[in-house]
């Protein structure tokens, strides 16, 4: 019997796991902003983080953003703690199959608190486009990568 070659490449660096991801289902409070109706949580550094309460989803002529609270017994004793020991912060936002194309991702909030708004930048026009196609009840997912940890 001749042996047979199976060439598997390696998993790509983009489908690596990402340090923190939400699934959940968009709840619409206005046209601007959503609540969680369902958050589930996974990732590698998933006990670092918690739903942050009111509407983490919301829509500026800037950016999408999404907001996560840091836990008390995390790595991270707040937003600054976080932005010190991480890099590279890299991201998907994804409504009911379509991903955000944004330009890049910029980390937000207090220095001192512990809510961090996660921003993925892009042009008004994008982000208008995009949201257009948002609506109620539609499933979404978020991840957040970064390096230091």
């Amino acid at each position: 019997m001749t042996p047979s070659w199976i060439y598997v490449p390696a998993p790509s660096a983009a489908a690596a796991s990402a340090n923190y991801q939400v699934d959940g289902i968009m709840d619409e409070v206005n046209t601007n902003r959503y609540k969680v109706a369902s958050f589930a949580e996974s990732g590698s550094d998933a006990a670092d983080w918690e739903e942050y309460p009111f509407t983490p989803i919301r829509k500026s002529n800037s950016h999408i953003e999404f907001l996560i609270k840091l836990t008390s017994t995390g790595q991270f004793s707040n937003k600054s703690a976080f932005t010190a020991a991480t890099t590279n912060y890299t991201g998907e936002f994804t409504v009911g199959g379509d991903t955000f194309s944004h330009t890049s991702i910029t980390i937000a909030g207090p220095g001192n608190g512990t809510i961090v708004r996660v921003r993925f930048v892009a042009a008004t026009a994008d982000i208008n486009s995009y949201w257009s196609g948002v609506s109620d009840g539609e499933s979404f997912l978020f991840k957040l990568s970064y390096e230091g940890v």
